[in-house]
């Protein structure tokens, strides 16, 4: 039987998504399929295991977001001269792979895995392994074949239950994913693309199972993955009450018991306004998460803006959502994005405004962003809008006072690294996927 190593590059953004993804590959692929897995940080210890030499096939895997394309665009340029090294087939999955697998493929991938890959992403290692037809054989994956792009089509949603959200037996641990999917697909977002509208729920008995692995292993904070931390077991749009207070009083029974402590509502999820304006459920969570601070998504301060990015909430939902968390002891961090494409500077104008209203008024402090153009978002590479210096003037006011906080200047500069990269060629997004053939799966 052949031989495979499969290589995974981990950053720092990847860490969570890369614990999950090889929860997923043992799962599958089982104990007595014969590939090894090797978790690299860096280039250099990349370039040496590959540097021994391998008795079989080498699979390099990278899962990448946009935002980190600009830094890591010299690592990936040496993808070729890695493949010098030995037999090496190289895949790349991830936002920025779903989002545009062309611009990903002209990087020196051999394999674009689209989409969710617990399923895809097992299967393409096997096929390869054993020499069979990815392309006949795998959804949900992008290739060149005959000097065209070609695309197996997407693969049917993931039942979250049937995976690991972290690989606990490699020590590799994660957030708990609890929801995925989103019914929104805001403009400026990958998730509702890469995900789907409709949202899909680990069940309670699996997060309280992987919450309690996870508390017995060392790690008493536990947090959790979702598109909105209080849409648990519902359809996205509307409040499921008595999901969300299950999921609050399972997690509390159980911290208890083990002295842990659980946080939702918080990084690496948020709530979204009209959710948090619920005061039955700000009820429910009150006295039993161990965060004191709730993020909730504004994004924008002007109803027009709000509406022509389908957030489908509107700034009375904000200052709702805000007056309650208050009135139960929570203070409350607020999202905001700058420069998006509909925006104007009367737009910009309403956000600031709104801005420091909210920090004059209510116990909070406004998590400012900027804008990223995202291929496969609705908007796709779509150029941000300039700040107004005397816009940017007030935001600092804001920061100096210690009312706004955030990597929106960062950002600045970043968003333009990828508007540049979009000029170049580099990054294609739907200009990309026009060139795609969509097979008709066989299977």
């Amino acid at each position: 039987m052949k031989k495979g190593l499969l290589i995974i590059r981990r950053t720092r953004e990847t860490r969570y998504s890369i614990a999950s993804l090889v929860a997923a590959v043992d799962a599958l692929l089982s104990n007595d399929f014969p590939i090894k897995i090797k978790i690299v940080d860096s280039f250099n210890d990349l370039i040496n295991i590959l540097s021994r030499g391998f008795d079989g096939k080498i699979f390099l895997a990278y899962s990448l977001l946009t935002t980190q394309v600009p830094r890591m665009l010299d690592e990936l340029r040496h993808l070729n001269k890695i493949k010098e090294l030995g037999n090496v087939i190289t895949i790349i999955g991830g936002p920025h792979a779903s989002g545009d697998p062309v611009g990903a493929l002209n990087l020196g991938f051999d394999y674009a895995v689209v989409g969710e890959a617990e399923e895809s992403f097992p299967l393409l290692l096997k096929v390869l392994l054993e020499n069979g037809d990815p392309i006949s054989n795998v959804r949900g994956v992008v290739t060149k074949a005959d000097e065209r792009y070609v695309f197996t089509g997407r693969p049917k949603p993931v039942d979250l239950n049937k995976y690991p959200p972290f690989a606990y037996w490699r020590n590799l641990f994660s957030p708990i994913e609890i929801t995925r999917g989103c019914p929104f697909a805001c403009k400026y977002c990958q998730v509702s693309i890469m995900h789907g509208a409709i949202p899909r729920h680990r069940s309670l008995e699996n997060v309280l199972k992987y919450s309690e692995i996870m508390i017995k292993s060392g790690r008493k904070d536990l947090r959790f993955i979702s598109p909105n931390a209080f849409s648990y077991l519902g359809d996205g749009r509307n409040l499921n009450l008595n999901g969300l207070c299950s999921l609050v009083e399972g997690l509390y029974r159980l911290t208890r018991r083990l002295k842990g402590r659980f946080f939702l509502g918080t990084f690496p999820s948020e709530v979204r306004p009209e959710h948090a304006a619920e005061e039955d459920a700000v009820k429910c969570i009150k006295g039993k998460v161990a965060n004191r601070r709730i993020i909730i998504g504004a994004q924008s301060g002007s109803n027009e803006i709000l509406k022509a990015i389908n957030r489908g909430h509107s700034v009375d939902d904000v200052i709702n959502a805000i007056e309650v968390l208050n009135s139960y002891g929570f203070e409350v961090d607020v999202d905001f994005i700058l420069g998006m494409p509909p925006e104007d500077n009367v737009d910009m104008e309403e956000t600031v405004r709104f801005m420091e209203f909210l920090t004059s008024r209510y116990k909070v402090r406004i998590h400012a962003h900027y804008y990223l153009p995202l291929p496969g978002s609705p908007f796709d590479v779509r150029e941000p809008k300039p700040i107004p210096s005397h816009l940017r003037r007030r935001l600092l006011k804001l920061l100096g006072k210690g009312k706004l906080y955030g990597d929106w200047l960062k950002q600045e500069r970043l968003s333009e690294e990828i508007v540049s990269l979009w000029r170049r060629g580099v990054i294609l997004g739907f200009k990309g996927w026009r060139k795609v053939k969509v097979l008709k799966p066989s299977y």
